[in-house]
């Protein structure tokens, strides 16, 4: 009995030697474990958050990317109590794993929601120290029953559509921004981003609306820039602006307002972002795929009034390649100061008294 023993605890031993000197032998070689003995670390923040190409990465975004892909079985009577906290890893690919439901409002809802986060699309996948890496992410949601989808809406996108055919929107009196702009744009309006309110050329009748927003259907990934100039009393001249994609899905960074032409008139300036895919190389020769931001500067110009008597605006056509790649508005601002045409020197008057 005790040689059965002896030999079964030499048997154990050689065997976990044996492993840890392999575990030796490859770390000395500086080679990897097999993949199957190698768990990737997930992170809970890192400092690229992953996010949605068309959406972004702010928790409203991917709370409203979720809910637009609800779909409940008919007859479904919501609880009292709507909340739920769905968890998932989004992993170096993009893609969506690990899904669970943390806190559920109904058992025969878990379904629904976690069928809602794998229609999402591919993610652009965290980062940290520009690697992709995995990140567990923790969404709240409010169930909502059929949300509203203003690009399946017919009265909005009528609506939309004559306000832009006639080019012009009257506002109502007493009647606030937001409330104006979501009743005569309400499609792009809440598709778009918070809109700027700026006296871009002098009127009697107040400062300009503009604000920026990506299309719908097949212009879902182009840009679209939308001022609205009021000429009368409660009266603006409506103008639209397609900023074809970049590549793929394009987003504003920022609207500003600078003297590009140095002729005392602003102009308006875009700044464009786009995240295009890429294979680039590492240190050690080695390929990585992935997705690279890209930046474009968009000028617009005020052209005057027409014979109407209708504030005209056109995009300026003019090259600059000096604003192409540039990420912030401090960094356009700074290359327009760099670029600046120099002025022509004056002319001392002559001396009279010189012989």
């Amino acid at each position: 009995m005790f040689t059965y023993f002896s030999r079964t605890l030499a048997l154990v031993g050689l065997l976990l030697s044996t492993s840890i000197l392999q575990c030796f032998l490859l770390t000395a070689t500086g080679q990897s474990l097999p993949p199957s003995k190698v768990q990737e670390p997930v992170y809970r923040y890192v400092e690229e958050m992953p996010r949605l190409p068309y959406i972004g990465a702010s928790t409203e975004a991917l709370q409203n990317a979720v809910q637009q892909r609800l779909v409940f079985p008919r007859g479904t009577m919501l609880p009292a109590d709507k909340r739920v906290f769905v968890d998932f890893t989004v992993e170096k690919d993009g893609k969506v794993t690990q899904l669970k439901i943390l806190k559920s409002a109904d058992p025969s809802l878990d379904a629904v929601v976690l069928n809602a986060v794998r229609q999402l699309p591919t993610f652009i996948p965290g980062k940290q120290n520009a690697q992709p890496v995995r990140v567990t992410l923790t969404l709240p949601l409010t169930l909502v029953m059929n949300p509203w989808d203003p690009t399946m809406d017919a009265t909005a996108l009528r609506t939309e559509a004559q306000t832009c055919q006639s080019g012009i929107a009257r506002r109502q009196p007493g009647e606030a921004d937001t409330t104006f702009l979501q009743r005569v744009l309400p499609v792009s309006f809440y598709l778009g981003r918070k809109p700027i309110i700026y006296a871009w050329r002098s009127s009697a009748f107040g400062k300009q609306l503009v604000f920026s927003a990506n299309g719908y259907g097949d212009n879902a990934i182009n840009l679209f820039l939308f001022v609205l100039d009021p000429y009368q009393n409660d009266t603006y001249a409506v103008h639209s602006f397609n900023m074809e994609s970049m590549g793929d899905l394009t987003t504003e960074e920022a609207i500003f307002f600078a003297d590009v032409d140095q002729d005392g008139q602003k102009e308006l300036l875009v700044l464009n972002e786009c995240s295009l895919k890429e294979t680039l190389q590492d240190d050690d020769g080695n390929e990585l795929h992935g997705r690279v931001a890209h930046y474009e500067t968009r000028v617009f110009q005020y052209q005057g009034l027409s014979n109407a008597g209708r504030p005209q605006y056109r995009e300026d056509p003019t090259p600059r390649d000096y604003l192409n790649e540039l990420p912030t508005a401090a960094a356009v601002r700074q290359a327009l100061v760099r670029h600046q045409r120099p002025k022509p020197p004056q002319q001392k008057p002559a001396n009279k008294n010189l012989k």
